[in-house]
């Protein structure tokens, strides 16, 4: 399964990317955002992994509504779909190792 989500991945970075892939906050973004509202954002990785988990949730969600019949998928891509759900729990994986 390792070798087909990194096989999917890496189709998805070259066609289609979700805005949220590439969000890597620049540290001097974050120092000055945390000095400036008085936050901690030492647990950023947590809400980004948490939030990729998240979206693959919802996806997951309209893809079994395609696959049960409930929505027509004329015209929809559902390998795309599919590997939407994978790459967002590959990231939220990403994501969660540097927490």
């Amino acid at each position: 399964m390792p070798g087909q989500i990194r096989a999917i991945s890496a189709h998805f970075r070259r066609k289609r990317q979700p805005a949220c892939q590439d969000f890597q906050p620049e540290p001097r973004w974050l120092r000055a955002n945390a000095h400036r509202t008085g936050r901690d954002l030492s647990n950023l990785p947590y809400y980004i992994a948490f939030n990729r988990w998240k979206s693959a949730c919802i996806v997951h969600g309209v893809y079994a509504r395609y696959m049960e019949g409930k929505k027509s998928t004329e015209g929809i891509d559902l390998d795309l779909l599919k590997s939407r759900i994978d790459l967002s729990l590959e990231l939220a994986d990403e994501a969660i190792q540097k927490a």
